[in-house]
């Protein structure tokens, strides 16, 4: 009878700025498996405040399983004035975060079960957050089958764009999925791209004309990823 032990995963974070005069690198969690998936720099203008933001998924916080965990961080990579984790006791994968305007607040979305087990629904989750940290509000998006946003920013219209995979939706096993929600999370239009086999958006962004841009994986035997 044999065993295996798991890697255990920390955060860091590497701070190098061409002017910087002190950078810095720090690592964050606990004793189970946490990680990050996104960092930004954050300005909250009427707190006079800066520094970084961070979203992941921690299992060592938290109600239980994986959780969204959001770190709040100053210039110098020390927690504060706030962490925190949201989820539930079945797992939630956070994987991006951006500052809102012109609240100072933060938009999060990933991903979460929906149930136990690895056989369990997966919807993607969206959460608006105060500038302290606490939820405005949140809404989960997808049908029965496996779906996620691996992307999300604000858009002129102070709404939201949202990119990721689905499998409840289009054309293939897992297709492209782009969701565009108002100020309040609500779907506006939602598309799906892709053909036959597994197809997925990491990231997007709006253009200046409007539109966006997306970087995506399509698998098929001569392409790997499209933009």
């Amino acid at each position: 009878l044999g065993f295996s032990m798991l890697p255990m995963y920390r955060v860091e974070i590497v701070a190098q700025e061409v002017a910087a005069t002190d950078p810095w690198a720090k690592s964050y969690g606990g004793n189970l498996n946490d990680w990050a998936s996104c960092v930004r720099p954050f300005y909250a203008g009427y707190l006079g405040e800066r520094g970084y933001v961070i979203a992941g998924s921690t299992n060592s916080f938290g109600a239980g399983g994986s959780d969204f965990w959001v770190l709040k961080l100053d210039t110098a990579g020390n927690v504060g004035p706030w962490e925190h984790t949201y989820g539930t006791t079945n797992d939630e994968w956070a994987y991006s975060i951006q500052e809102t305007s012109p609240d100072y607040g933060y938009i999060v979305a990933g991903q979460r079960a929906v149930g136990a087990g690895i056989f369990a629904d997966l919807d993607a989750w969206v959460l608006k957050l105060y500038p302290n940290g606490n939820i405005q509000w949140q809404k989960a998006y997808g049908g029965p089958g496996w779906d996620g946003f691996d992307s999300i920013q604000q858009t002129s219209d102070g709404g939201y764009i949202a990119a990721g995979f689905t499998e409840s939706f289009g054309a293939g096993q897992q297709d492209f999925w782009v969701s565009k929600l108002d100020v309040d999370g609500n779907v506006m239009w939602q598309k799906t791209y892709g053909g036959p086999g597994f197809d997925a958006a990491h990231c997007i962004q709006q253009t200046s004309d409007g539109g966006y841009l997306s970087l995506i994986h399509i698998s098929e035997p001569t392409r790997q990823a499209e933009i």
